[in-house]
């Protein structure tokens, strides 16, 4: 998919970024937008005492994360795109389909890469919340006290590259099918699904404890 994308394109970088990066802003929209009208807007007594705080998030706040998720999607693309591009000049080891490793190396490839990619963003992710220097960069993303489904990818500049980063620095080492670690790395909807679980779901949780502790 992502080589098709980038041959369309002729393999330049400034275009696959673009076009990368409507593509997630595309997708990012529709769905935190569908959700926060259901959510924020849609206002019911009951959907409010499932909430973990009483007050809705103000119109600034929410215009302040789409601003910061505009900023995040243009970085969280970058490293796609420039992953495509130095591939077009065969620069890293990236490839495309199955048939030059086949499906065995695919698998394989898939697993270790999987667990490469999930440390790495834990233990980055962890030091931002541990160590004062990476605090300093990633504090940004948790500025809302209330967030929104549009503060998914609501982050600095340098936590959403950092994040992506994998997808230069493995095929920089081995070959891999970059659909598949751009689909562990930076796969939108994976990422969305996951942190509006957690954004919705926590707030259900709190309030199913609050019941729970009042009882007892």
């Amino acid at each position: 998919m992502l080589c098709e994308i980038s041959s369309y394109f002729g393999n330049n970088f400034l275009s696959t970024w673009f076009i990368l990066s409507i593509i997630a802003f595309v997708v990012l929209m529709i769905f935190s937008s569908l959700i926060f009208y259901y959510s924020y807007v849609k206002i019911t007594y009951s959907k409010w005492l499932k909430k973990s705080t009483p007050k809705y998030p103000s119109a600034e706040n929410v215009r302040m994360e789409i601003i910061l998720m505009l900023k995040g999607i243009l970085a969280g693309t970058f490293c796609p795109s420039m992953t495509l591009y130095l591939m077009s000049e065969k620069k890293l080891k990236g490839y495309c389909g199955i048939d030059q490793y086949g499906w065995n190396y695919l698998f394989l490839s898939f697993f270790i890469s999987w667990l490469l990619v999930d440390f790495f963003e834990f233990f980055y992710h962890r030091m931002g919340h541990t160590l004062d220097l990476f605090w300093n960069v990633h504090k940004s993303h948790h500025q809302f006290y209330n967030p929104s489904p549009f503060s998914v990818i609501a982050e600095d500049y340098i936590d959403q590259i950092i994040g992506a980063s994998p997808l230069l620095f493995i095929p920089a080492i081995v070959p891999i099918n970059i659909d598949l670690l751009f689909f562990q790395v930076r796969f939108p909807i994976w990422n969305f699904i996951i942190d509006i679980f957690l954004i919705l779901v926590c707030d259900i949780f709190l309030w199913l404890w609050c019941l729970s502790s009042l009882g007892s």
